[in-house]
């Protein structure tokens, strides 16, 4: 990704479809009861590549329209089954686009900080199996060739403890190939939705502020080192995936992680 890429990306039009409090006051038991299933329990594997997916198939980075449309179909396939009314199916949809919506910003937070690591100086590494089986959202390697894991999500209570959740997952990566995940000594970089000492919002996508990320990258208290890490061990683990689509663990500036079994 590049300026030219990102300018071309930003829409000074997304939405982010916040229910009301008029909204709210239509909520039924039996709505809310199927929106937490939608949101905590059901598991749409075609969400969560998506974004990844739709970036090859198109060449470039999806935008937000093209986006939350391809989300909202898949979504709805699933959600369609539930038995709503016409009002509850409304007020699906509507958080169905609200998910839409601000997983696209999210998934912006995090191609806004990839360049401004990039341009600070950093190196990173970019594979989506760091994200699907580590769990990680950015793998950077500073000057001295230091690795800081970095999860990026929105500064509220509840993105906050997702993130401690998804540390629980063991990651499958076909047949009984399994990649335990730890977040000892990650970095958690949390974004603001408004304007605020972490991040300036830049026509509607929270970007972070230097400061802030400099400082917060300063506060890991261990880092692993480019010879001894567990991107290594990842990519060990999905060796077979790897080389059947021909794409390893390389960063931008040419350092490659073989695997290594531990």
């Amino acid at each position: 990704m590049n300026k030219k890429q990102l300018s071309n990306l930003i829409d000074p039009n997304i939405q982010t479809y916040e229910f009301t409090d008029k909204d709210r006051e239509k909520f039924t038991v039996n709505f809310k009861c199927y929106r937490n299933l939608y949101e905590n329990v059901e598991k749409i594997y075609e969400l969560a590549p998506l974004y990844d997916h739709m970036k090859r198939e198109l060449k470039r980075l999806p935008k937000w329209r093209e986006y939350c449309k391809r989300y909202c179909k898949i979504s709805w396939d699933k959600c369609k089954e539930y038995p709503l009314n016409e009002q509850e199916q409304l007020l699906m949809k509507q958080a169905i686009a609200w998910r839409a919506s601000r997983s696209w910003i999210a998934m912006n937070v995090e191609n806004f900080l990839t360049l401004q690591l990039l341009e600070w100086g950093y190196d990173i590494v970019e594979h989506r199996y760091i994200d699907i089986a580590m769990g990680v959202d950015i793998v950077a390697i500073d000057n001295k060739g230091r690795l800081t894991y970095i999860h990026v999500t929105k500064n509220t209570e509840y993105a906050l403890s997702k993130v401690e959740k998804k540390e629980k997952y063991n990651s499958h990566l076909g047949g009984r190939v399994r990649f335990q995940r730890d977040f000892t000594n990650h970095l958690v970089l949390a974004y603001d939705p408004k304007e605020s000492k972490r991040n300036r919002i830049i026509h509607g996508i929270p970007a972070f502020r230097k400061e802030y990320v400099i400082n917060q990258m300063g506060m890991v208290k261990e880092h692993e080192t480019i010879e001894d890490n567990r991107l290594s061990e990842l990519a060990w683990a999905c060796r077979k995936v790897v080389a059947r689509q021909g794409t390893g663990f390389t960063s931008h500036e040419g350092v490659e992680f073989k695997p290594k079994r531990k």
